[in-house]
């Protein structure tokens, strides 16, 4: 029975003893090796030598008791190259004990040339992928050079832009009392000198900007009274008579945050609802408290566009005809910072809500500060000036 089906297989199949001689081999390994392979040492079968092979899985059975070895080995036959998978497994008798090894000897030349054909593929696939890996860090470089360049060139545009009306109303009111010089009367020296003046804290405020948005944000935690800040940010705003401001806060909440940096932030929210209002309307202010602190700024104003909404909060966007588009950009950074966040909602002719939320409790770095870095994109999407 055993020789019949050892026939039929397409494999080698050998039975080995404890000295390493071949008590049986199928009749396919005789038609490769010989018929009188029975005696002879399993050894010269495959390596035509008198030592046991370095790998040998017949030594693995008798010597270390494994029940199952497998390894490739590569073997010269007739001057080819010929690769087999040999597996070896015990052969025990009734009472467990190893009394021969049984080897089966699978040819495998087809899938290791496969393979070797694989691994060459593998290679020059991973020589290309490099090579165009490369190709593309460096058109990448050139990419975002240029875009570094178009962005410096558009941001020096909108500087120049916005320094030169400052600079022309200097120019000319400087001109105007060289001109006329002791003609001036007191009042219209006074007026050019005020005009002078305002241009230059204008020049000064677009500069700040540059510098606020670019640089580190440095917290100095404080506590402080919400409603008390709120009514030093409303004075620092030229509020027009037809708005009313609704300050819902009550003197009793308090906040632990950067009391500059916030006081900057409700200022710009505040200037910005009443710019949003220029028929006149009401700002509501109000505040809840759950597991963080929520401040909104309600106002009846305008609204703003589904297409200018995406855009709100990038740096050197803006819908005014003065400004560089930093105020939401830098309000943005400071409630970040506080580790807060900053939403908006709002419907065309129907008013917008700028919601604040902040933690209750802001943690100090050692040192006494807390340093939050974000440095701006330097991509023209967030460069865009309406």
């Amino acid at each position: 029975m055993l020789e019949n089906m050892a026939t039929s297989m397409d494999a080698g199949l050998t039975l080995i003893s404890r000295d390493y001689r071949v008590l049986w081999a199928n009749q396919l390994l005789k038609q490769i090796s010989g018929n009188d392979l029975e005696n002879k040492h399993c050894y010269s079968i495959y390596d035509q030598s008198d030592k046991i092979c370095p790998d040998c899985g017949v030594r693995k059975v008798f010597e270390k008791g494994v029940t199952v070895d497998r390894h490739d080995y590569n073997l010269k036959t007739n001057g080819h190259n010929e690769w087999v998978e040999l597996i070896v497994t015990p052969v025990k008798n009734k009472d467990g004990k190893v009394i021969a090894a049984l080897e089966l000897a699978v040819n495998i030349t087809e899938r290791k040339r496969l393979q070797n054909k694989l691994a060459e593929y593998s290679q020059r696939l991973e020589e290309l992928v490099q090579k165009r890996t490369e190709q593309l860090r460096t058109a990448q470089a050139e990419l975002v050079k240029s875009e570094r360049l178009a962005a410096i060139g558009e941001l020096a545009g909108m500087v120049g832009h916005d320094l030169r009306n400052p600079l022309s109303g200097i120019k000319n009111s400087a001109y105007f009392l060289k001109k006329k010089g002791p003609e001036i009367s007191q009042p219209q020296a006074k007026e050019m000198l005020e005009i002078i003046d305002n241009c230059v804290d204008y020049s000064n405020k677009i500069v700040n900007d540059l510098l606020d948005y670019s640089r580190d944000i440095h917290l100095e935690l404080e506590e402080f009274s919400l409603m008390q800040m709120m009514l030093e940010s409303v004075a620092m705003v030229q509020v027009p008579e037809n708005v009313k401001i609704v300050n819902n806060l009550l003197p009793t909440q308090t906040l632990v945050a950067d009391p500059d940096k916030m006081k900057r932030v409700f200022i710009n929210l505040v200037k910005n609802a009443c710019d949003a209002m220029p028929n006149g309307g009401k700002l509501l202010i109000d505040f809840k408290s759950k597991d963080k602190f929520e401040i909104s700024f309600e106002d009846t104003g305008v609204g703003i566009n589904d297409e200018v909404l995406p855009k709100l909060f990038s740096p050197l966007f803006t819908t005014k005809a003065k400004g560089m588009g930093f105020g939401l950009a830098i309000c943005k950074r400071i409630v970040e910072a506080h580790g807060g966040s900053i939403s908006v909602k709002t419907a065309k002719n129907q008013g917008t809500t700028f919601t604040i939320v902040v933690p209750f409790e802001q943690k100090l770095e050692v040192g006494g500060e807390k340093i939050w870095v974000n440095n701006p994109k330097s991509s023209l999407s967030m460069m865009t000036k309406t």
